[in-house]
């Protein structure tokens, strides 16, 4: 079973090839708890992933941060690999992102 730093790397590769301005997100003291582990703007949308492996939950305040980025009107999604960061991608309607993997 892949590792979710594998797993984020090759969305972050991914992201990079098609020319999208991509961060990984790193935890920290200054940083907002629960924030998804990849900020990516393309085509002029921000949109963020988090990354878990097929068998990661995500934790209550990640749930909560991944609702404000929503009710923000965000798009926010968990994904398990590329394909699902493709899929998301070329269909960027909220009602797909909000019920996709969670």
């Amino acid at each position: 079973m892949a590792t979710e730093k594998n797993i984020t790397k090759a969305i972050m590769n991914h992201l990079k090839a098609i020319k999208a301005f991509a961060v990984k997100l790193h935890g920290g003291p200054f940083q907002a708890a629960g924030l998804p582990d990849i900020m990516c703007i393309i085509n002029g949308q921000t949109v963020f992933f988090e990354v878990k492996t097929e068998v990661g939950k995500v934790t209550r305040i990640q749930s909560h941060c991944h609702d404000r980025i929503r009710k923000a009107g965000g798009l926010v999604s968990v994904v398990r690999s590329v394909d699902e960061v493709i899929y998301l991608l070329d269909h960027k309607e909220p009602s797909v992102w909000g019920n996709y993997n969670q």
